[in-house]
C-alpha cells in the first residue's frame, strides 16, 4: 500500500490499532469548494447503464495492503478501526470525493450553503434513500449524527466544533458552529451518517463495536472472520442499479508477496498495495491492468520533541543535503513525482496558492552547504566524518519506516549516504506497519515519512505542524505528528480557517505560513506519491483510468470504483 496513511485510535492508545483512510479528506475543499453554493442535480455515478445479471456466485475480491486479522467492528467513529474499506460499502458520507480529480459529489445531501458568516452550513438532504433494514432515511438521521458528534467529542473526526444541529421548516439540516468553519467543509461533508432509532440507544458511540452494521451504502455484511469479510447487496439501496457484483469481499493478507501470489493465481481481484515491481507483475500477466495517479506528498517528518531535530540548523541542513532528482529516479517504478518548490506545494495541483515571493524556491543540494550551515550553528566534526552536536553527541539520527512501503525503502540507504556526505549519521529502521503508525502517533520516533490527502494549502499545512488535532507526546495524535508548537502559527492557522475562501485575510494567513514552512521547516518535503490500483480484467470492467478518472484507483474511492465495476461479460 501507498504511503497514504492517516493515524488513528483513541487518544489514551488502548484498544486494537489498524489503520483506515476515512480520514485522508483534511482539510479539503475549503478553496475549492468555498465558492459552490449549492451542488445539486444527479449523482456522478448514476448514469451509469444496467449490465445484466451477474452470476448468483460472482464474488469480487479486494485488499488493501497487508495487515493484521480484521476487527469485528464497523463503527464509524471509532478511529482505530479497519475493515478492508469495505465498510465504506456500508456506511456513506454526505459527499462523495472524486480523489482523481478533486471533485465533490453529492451523495446523501445534494446540496449545502454557508451563512453566518461561516458558522452555519445549511444541507440539503436527498429523498428516498433507506436504510437497510427498509426503514427511511430522514433529515433527523443527519442532525442527530451532528449532534452525537457534538456530545461525544471523541466520536467527532470531522474537527469541528458543533454548537447545534436542527431540522428546519423545508427539512434542511441546519449546522452551527461556534466558529467560522469554511476550511473544514470536506470534513462535515464526509460525515458517516448513522441511523437515529439505533444510536441513539448507544451509551458509547465511540466504543461501540457496530458488528451488525445498518447503513446506506449497497452492500450489507454478510459473514465475518478475521481474514475474510464479505458484504452481500443492499435490498433497499437508493441506486439498486449501480451495485452489479452480488458480493464482494476484503481478504486479509499478511505481506506484500503474499498480495502478489494471491493476484497471479486470480485470488484477487483488485489491490492498492505496493509490490515490489508492479510493473513487472502487470507485464507478465496480461490480465492484470496497473492504474496510477499522483496522490499526496510524502514529506519527512522530523519530532520536535527530539534533540537535535529541534534545532532548526538540523532540519535546514537535512534539507540541502538531500539530492531529491537523484532519489526520485529511483522511485520511476512507483511513479512518483517531484516536489519542486520549498513551500513543498506541489506545483501542477496547487501552484496558484503559492505567494509571489516563492514563486521561484527550489530545492537544492549541497552536501557543503549542509556543512557550513552546521558549522556555523556551532556543530564540530567528529573524526568519524559525522558531526557532533553543541551538547557533545554524535548527530547520529534514527529514520523509522515501515518495512512493506517499498519506495521508502528504495530510497533510505542512498538517502543515510547522502546525509552522511553532509556529516549526519542516518539509521535506519523498518519496522511493522502497525507498529510504526502506533509510534508516529505516539511522538515515538526521530525522523519518519508520512502523506495525507489534501486538495488545498490549509489540508496540507493543518495535518503537518497545525494543532486542530494535536498530542502531546505519548498519547495519539491525529495532526502535527512532529509536535510542533508555535503561537504565532497557530494563530495564522485560525484565520485560516476561519476567513472566507479567496478574501484577503485568507490569503495573507496563507502567505505567512508558506514563510513559516520556508524558514522553519517543519517538514522536509520530498515527493509526490503515486497511488495505483492493480485490477484483474478476467473478472471485472469499468476501472478507473487516466481517460476516465472518474475515482481514483485506490481504496480511498472504494464505493466509487465497485459501483462502476461491471462484471466481466455481463
Amino acid at each position: 500500500m501507498k504511503n497514504d496513511r492517516v493515524i488513528k485510535n483513541d487518544r489514551e492508545g488502548k484498544g486494537e490499532h489498524m489503520s483506515i483512510k476515512n480520514r485522508l479528506w483534511r482539510g479539503l475543499g475549503a478553496f475549492a469548494l468555498g465558492g459552490i453554493l449549492l451542488l445539486a442535480g444527479q449523482v456522478a455515478v448514476s448514469s451509469a447503464s444496467p449490465a445484466g445479471a451477474a452470476s448468483a456466485n460472482q464474488i469480487f475480491t479486494m485488499t488493501t495492503e497487508a495487515s493484521g486479522p480484521f476487527p469485528d467492528t464497523f463503527n464509524p467513529f471509532d478511529i482505530s478501526t479497519y475493515s478492508g474499506e469495505i465498510g465504506s460499502l456500508v456506511y456513506e458520507p454526505l459527499y462523495q470525493e472524486n480523489y482523481a480529480k478533486l471533485q465533490p459529489i453529492p451523495w446523501l445531501a445534494t446540496g449545502y450553503t454557508w451563512s453566518n458568516g461561516g458558522k452555519t452550513i445549511t444541507l440539503t438532504i436527498r429523498k428516498g434513500v433507506r436504510w437497510s433494514n427498509g426503514q427511511p432515511m430522514t433529515p433527523a438521521d443527519v442532525a442527530f449524527t451532528f449532534q452525537l458528534e457534538q456530545e461525544s467529542p471523541a466520536a467527532n473526526i470531522s474537527g469541528v466544533t458543533i454548537a447545534s444541529s436542527i431540522v428546519n421548516a423545508d427539512s434542511q439540516v441546519v449546522v452551527t458552529f461556534t466558529k467560522p468553519s469554511y476550511a473544514l467543509i470536506q470534513g462535515i461533508l464526509d460525515t458517516s451518517i448513522v441511523p437515529k432509532a439505533i444510536w441513539s440507544k448507544i451509551a458509547n458511540p465511540v466504543t461501540y463495536e457496530d458488528s451488525e452494521p445498518i447503513g446506506t451504502g449497497p452492500y450489507v455484511v454478510k459473514t465475518f472472520s478475521p481474514e475474510v469479510i464479505t458484504v452481500t447487496r443492499n435490498p433497499y439501496y437508493w441506486q439498486p442499479k449501480l451495485a452489479k457484483f452480488p458480493e464482494v469481499q476484503a481478504v486479509q493478507e499478511d505481506s506484500n508477496a503474499s498480495i502478489e501470489a494471491s493476484l497471479e493465481t486470480g485470488a484477487l481481484d483488485w489491490t492498492s498495495a505496493e509490490p515490489a515491481d508492479a510493473v513487472t507483475i502487470a507485464r507478465e500477466h496480461p490480465n492484470l491492468k496497473l492504474e496510477n495517479a499522483p496522490f499526496v506528498d510524502a514529506p519527512l517528518i522530523p519530532n520536535f520533541s527530539v534533540y537535535p531535530l529541534n534545532l532548526l540548523p538540523v532540519r535546514e541542513a537535512i534539507n540541502d543535503a538531500l539530492d531529491r532528482p537523484a532519489l526520485l529516479k529511483l522511485l520511476v517504478p512507483f511513479f512518483d513525482t517531484a516536489i519542486d518548490n520549498r513551500t513543498g506545494l506541489p506545483e501542477k495541483s496547487m501552484g496558484r496558492y503559492i505567494s509571489a515571493q516563492y514563486k521561484n524556491a527550489p530545492f537544492t543540494s549541497s552536501a557543503s552547504e549542509a556543512k557550513k550551515i552546521l558549522s556555523q550553528a556551532g556543530f564540530k566534526m567528529g573524526s568519524d566524518g559525522i558531526f557532533k552536536t553543541p551538547n557533545g553527541t554524535p548527530l547520529q539520527i534514527q529514520f523509522l519506516i515501515p518495512s512493506t512501503y517499498a519506495n521508502w525503502v528504495t530510497i533510505a540507504p542512498v538517502m543515510q549516504s547522502e546525509l552522511r556526505a553532509a556529516g549526519i549519521g542516518l539509521t535506519i529502521e523498518a519496522i511493522a506497519e502497525t507498529t510504526w503508525e502506533v509510534d508516529l502517533a505516539l511522538g515515538q520516533f526521530q525522523l519518519s515519512m508520512n502523506s495525507a490527502q489534501y486538495e488545498n494549502p490549509y489540508g496540507f499545512y493543518d495535518f503537518y505542524f497545525g494543532n486542530t488535532e494535536a498530542a502531546p507526546v505519548g498519547k495519539l495524535a491525529l495532526t502535527d505528528y512532529s509536535r510542533y508548537q508555535n503561537a504565532a502559527t497557530d494563530q495564522l492557522f485560525n484565520e485560516l480557517s476561519t476567513s472566507a475562501p479567496g478574501s484577503a485575510e485568507a490569503t495573507s494567513a496563507l502567505d505567512q505560513l508558506e514563510t513559516v514552512m520556508v524558514t522553519q521547516v517543519p517538514i522536509i518535503p520530498m515527493f509526490v506519491n503515486s497511488q495505483q490500483g492493480i485490477f484483474n480484467s478476467n473478472v471485472a470492467t469499468g476501472f478507473p483510468t487516466p481517460s476516465n478518472p472518474y475515482a481514483f484507483p485506490s481504496e480511498i474511492n472504494t464505493e466509487l470504483v465497485v459501483l462502476h465495476l461491471k462484471p466481466k461479460g455481463h
